[in-house]
């Protein structure tokens, strides 16, 4: 790790703000750990960046305690550890709790501003999102935004200026530094 010694920070987001694009970037420093592989009975075969929502059965009996497990495992091989769980929390505000009480991962949220929707609606058409994902964040996307603007969450929160995405923000706020060779 990075900060050796140090626990990985957990940094849950918005779709469309760059979060597979820093796990590849730094994928000895980054793990993005999408909630689809843990949410569901029956996996994605696409890639979420090329056909999300595809194919997918809600309802994993494991879920969310195997999605905890994994991000509690990770912390401890990542800097960073990217989430997106924000639906989640939004639908259950326990699940962060839970989170942290039971399962003692605290986590950072990053989310878009609200004048960013038509941005990270372009960014979805452009990298291939199936249209009824689009669909889905369009419709979505202003109550996450609402909700996780409230100053609850103030402490554990950053926002992503328009033209920024999620490595813009990490680095802009000291929570991540950049590495020139990508590890």
């Amino acid at each position: 790790m990075y900060f050796a010694g140090k626990k990985g920070t957990v940094v849950a987001s918005t779709a469309a703000v760059g979060k597979t694009f820093l796990g590849l970037k730094y994928p000895k420093r980054v793990m993005d750990l999408g909630v689809m592989n843990f949410s569901s009975l029956k996996k994605n075969t696409e890639s979420s960046t090329k056909e999300a929502v595809k194919n997918v059965e809600y309802g994993n009996p494991e879920f969310p305690q195997n999605y905890f497990k994994a991000i509690n495992t990770e912390q401890n091989n990542y800097d960073l550890v990217l989430v997106a769980f924000l639906i989640e929390l939004q639908r259950n505000p326990s699940f962060a709790d839970e989170l942290r009480n039971e399962h003692g991962v605290d986590f950072m949220i990053a989310i878009p501003k609200t004048s960013a929707l038509k941005a990270i609606i372009k960014r979805m058409v452009d990298r291939g999102n199936n249209p009824t994902f689009i669909k889905y964040i369009s419709e979505t996307y202003p109550d996450i935004i609402k909700e996780f603007s409230k100053d609850k969450y103030d402490a554990n929160r950053i926002f992503i200026e328009d033209n920024e995405y999620l490595e813009d923000a990490l680095v802009r706020e000291n929570l991540f530094v950049p590495s020139e060779r990508g590890v």
